[in-house]
C-alpha cells in the first residue's frame, strides 16, 4: 500500500498522497481489468504503460528537482517498484528482451528486503516471470549447465518458504504503490499470494519434466494439483487434465495406487466442470467429449500397465507385489476430495490366474472401447490405431493365463479380425509407421496362433490321426502367414527407390530388422512336414523323399536367415547385440546338425517330421 510508504518514507508523501496520484493509478487499475479487442489485444496495456512511464518520470523529475527528499536506497526502492510493474506489463504484451531488463533491475534492488511483508510479494512473482521467460529460452539438451529458469523457480520457492516460516501470521502486500488496495481485503491478498507460490511449483513440475526428471516432476505436480484444490477458484477442466497426466505418469512407472487415485479424481472433476472453466474454444470438436474419451483411454492405459506387469510376474514366478508401499509423492494425493471410484481397483497382488486377468481385461478393454466413440478413424486415425493396437495387446497378455489351447487361439483370432481391416485400409504412403505397427502386430498374433497348435500337439491332446494333421496344416497356415507379414514389414524398411534394405542399415532400425530376420528363422524351423495327400499309395520312397527335401528346404532358410544377422555383425558392430549373438550362432549350431541328421535319414519313421517335441 502506497500509505505503507508515505509513513516509511515521509520524504516522498508528498508524491504519493496527491490526488494527481490517486487519479492516475486508479486509471491504471481500470486499465489492467479491461479486456480489450481481438483486434487491438494490448490496447489496454499500451496505454497503462504509457501512464506508468510518466508516473515514473514525474517521480524521478521531482526527485532531481529536490520536490521529494529521500536517501539513494528509497529512490533505488520506489524506482525498483516502477520497474517490476513495468517489467509485467512488457511481459503481458510478448515484449520479452524490455519486460526480462526492467525485471532484473526490480529484482536485484528487491532481494534487500526479500522477507518483508511489504516486498516479498513483488520478488517472488518477478522471480517467477522471470523464470517462465528463460523457461522458453533455456536449453535442456545441455546437461552440463543448470538452466536459468530453475534457478530463478527454486530461488522462489525457497523464499516462500523461509518468508512462512519467520512471518507465518503477516500477509503480505501485493501491489505497494496501489492506494487502493485496501488493508481489510487479507482473505484476496493471501489467495494471490499463495497462487504466486503455486505457479512457481508448477513450473518447477515443467522444468523437471524438460529434464527427464519425472519423479521429481510428478511430485511437484501433484504439489500444484493440492494446492489448486484449496483455492477459492479452481479451473475444473485443465485441473483434470493435468490431474489425468499425472495419472498416466504413475501407470506408467507401475505406481497403481497413485494412478488409480489420479484417474479418479480427474473423472470425478470432470463431473463438476462449470462455466468458470477454461474449456477450449474450437469449433472442430466437443472438448467435454474429448476429454471423456482421454479418461476413458487413460483408464484403458491403467489397466493394460496392470495387466502387462501381472504377466511378467507369472511368467518370472514372482506374483508378490505390495501394492501398499509408500510412494515417492508421499501421503494420500488430494485428500480435499472425498468420493467413491466406480472404478474396478486393482489388486493388491495384481493377476496371478485367468480370472483375475479377465477382470482386468474386461475393464480396460471397455475403456478402450468406449474412447473409440470418439477417436473414430475418420479423423483420428492415428489414434484410432494405437488404441486398436492397446486392443490387440490386452488380448495377447490374457492369452498367458489362458491355459486351455482352443480357447487361446480364438482369443488371437479376435487380434487379426479387429487389425485386418486397419492395415488394409491404411495408406503406406501417408502412415508408414502405422501400417508397419500393424503389420508387426498382425505377425505376431499369427505366430501365437502357430503356438497354441503346436501345443495342443505336444501337450498329447489331440489322438486322432486325421485331427493331428488337420492341426498340423493350421499350425503350418499360421506359421506361413506370419512368415509372409514379416516379410512385408522388413520391406516396408526398405528403400523405395533401390527396393532393398540399405546397407548398412541405419541405427535406429537395425535391431528391429534382426530381430525379425531372426523371428522368421524360427517360425521357418518349425514347420511340420507331413506326408503329401496327393502323392498315390505305395510310393513310400517317393513320399519320404518328397518329406526330406521340403523339411531340408525349410531347414536351410532358417539357416539363411541365421548367417545374415551374424555376417552383418561381422561387417558392422550393432551396439548391446552381443548376448544375442551368442544366441543366434548356437541356433545355427543346432540348424547345421538338424540338416546333417535329416540329409543321413534313409526313411521316415514317423509321421511327420519335424524339431518339435511332438514326433
Amino acid at each position: 500500500m502506497s500509505s505503507y510508504i508515505i509513513r516509511e518514507y515521509p520524504g516522498v508523501a508528498t508524491f504519493f498522497s496527491s490526488k494527481e496520484y490517486l487519479e492516475i493509478y486508479k486509471e491504471i487499475n481500470t486499465l489492467k481489468e479491461t479486456e480489450d479487442p481481438v483486434t487491438a489485444p494490448f490496447q489496454s496495456k499500451y496505454k497503462a504503460r504509457e501512464i506508468m512511464l510518466d508516473l515514473k518520470e514525474k517521480f524521478i523529475q521531482r526527485i532531481r528537482t529536490g520536490a521529494e527528499e529521500v536517501t539513494q536506497e528509497t529512490e533505488e526502492l520506489i524506482l525498483a517498484l516502477f520497474n517490476y510493474h513495468l517489467g509485467l506489463n512488457y511481459i503481458e504484451t510478448d515484449e520479452e528482451s524490455p519486460g526480462e531488463k526492467n525485471l532484473n533491475a526490480s529484482v536485484s534492488v528487491l532481494r534487500q528486503y526479500e522477507l518483508q511483508p511489504h516486498f516479498v510479494a513483488h520478488l517472488i512473482n518477478a522471480l517467477n516471470q522471470l523464470g517462465i521467460l528463460w523457461f522458453g529460452w533455456d536449453d535442456f539438451t545441455n546437461k552440463t549447465l543448470t538452466p536459468k529458469s530453475e534457478k530463478y523457480f527454486e530461488e522462489a520457492f525457497k523464499l516462500y518458504e523461509k518468508y512462512n516460516y519467520l512471518n507465518r501470521n503477516t500477509i503480505p502486500t501485493i501491489d505497494i504503490l496501489n492506494p487502493f488496495e485496501e488493508e481489510e481485503d487479507e482473505k484476496k491478498r493471501m489467495e494471490t499470494f499463495e497462487s504466486y507460490h503455486t505457479l512457481t511449483i508448477y513450473y518447477l513440475s515443467q522444468v523437471y519434466s524438460a529434464k527427464n526428471m519425472n519423479d521429481k516432476s510428478a511430485k511437484y505436480s501433484a504439489m500444484t494439483l493440492d494446492r489448486e484444490l484449496r483455492h477459492s477458484t479452481i479451473d475444473r477442466y485443465n485441473w483434470c487434465l493435468n490431474c489425468l497426466k499425472l495419472g498416466q505418469y504413475h501407470s506408467s512407472i507401475l505406481d497403481f495406487k497413485n494412478a488409480y487415485r489420479c484417474l479418479s479424481c480427474a473423472e470425478f472433476m470432470s463431473g463438476l466442470i462449470d462455466a468458470d472453466s477454461t474449456i477450449p474454444d474450437d469449433v472442430e470438436e466437443d472438448p467435454i467429449k474429448k476429454l471423456e474419451a482421454e479418461l476413458n483411454w487413460s483408464w484403458g492405459k491403467f489397466y493394460l500397465s496392470a495387466l502387462e506387469e501381472s504377466v511378467k510376474r507369472y511368467e518370472s514366478g514372482d506374483v508378490q507385489v505390495n501394492l501398499n508401499e509408500p510412494s515417492p509423492i508421499g501421503p494420500v494425493l488430494f485428500s480435499v476430495l472425498s468420493f467413491e471410484s466406480k472404478r474396478t481397483p486393482v489388486r493388491s497382488h495384481l493377476a496371478t490366474n485367468f480370472n483375475e486377468a479377465k477382470e482386468l481385461f474386461i475393464e480396460g478393454v471397455q475403456c478402450l472401447e468406449k474412447s473409440l466413440d470418439f477417436y473414430i478413424f475418420d479423423g483420428y486415425v492415428s489414434d484410432h490405431v494405437n488404441i486398436n493396437l492397446e486392443i490387440s495387446k490386452f488380448y495377447k497378455l490374457l492369452s498367458v493365463f489362458q491355459l486351455n489351447n482352443k480357447e487361446c487361439s480364438i482369443i488371437h483370432q479376435a487380434r487379426i479380425s479387429s487389425l485386418l481391416p486397419l492395415e488394409s485400409q491404411l495408406s503406406f504412403e501417408h502412415y508408414s509407421h502405422l501400417v508397419q505397427l500393424l503389420i508387426s502386430e498382425i505377425a505376431d498374433a499369427y505366430e501365437e496362433l502357430a503356438n497354441c497348435e503346436i501345443k495342443s500337439l505336444e501337450d498329447e491332446e489331440i489322438t486322432d490321426m486325421k485331427e493331428k494333421t488337420e492341426t498340423v496344416k493350421r499350425a503350418n497356415e499360421y506359421s506361413y502367414k506370419s512368415i509372409e507379414f514379416l516379410e512385408e514389414y522388413i520391406i516396408s524398411y526398405a528403400d523405395p527407390s533401390l527396393k532393398r534394405l540399405p546397407d548398412p542399415i541405419p541405427k535406429s532400425i537395425v535391431k528391429i530388422i534382426l530381430d525379425t530376420w531372426w523371428k522368421m528363422g524360427i517360425l521357418w524351423s518349425r514347420i511340420i512336414v507331413i506326408p503329401n495327400d496327393e502323392e498315390k499309395e505305395g510310393e513310400e520312397v517317393s513320399k519320404d523323399e518328397s518329406m526330406k527335401n521340403e523339411y531340408l528346404d525349410n531347414i536351410n532358410k532358417s539357416k539363411k536367415l541365421y548367417e545374415a544377422i551374424l555376417n552383418y555383425c561381422k561387417k558392422n558392430y550393432v551396439h548391446q547385440y552381443d548376448e544375442k549373438l551368442k544366441t543366434v550362432k548356437q541356433l545355427l549350431e543346432s540348424t547345421d546338425q538338424e540338416i546333417e541328421k535329416t540329409t543321413n535319414l534313409t526313411k521316415v519313421n514317423h509321421w511327420c517330421l519335424t524339431s518339435l517335441n511332438i514326433a
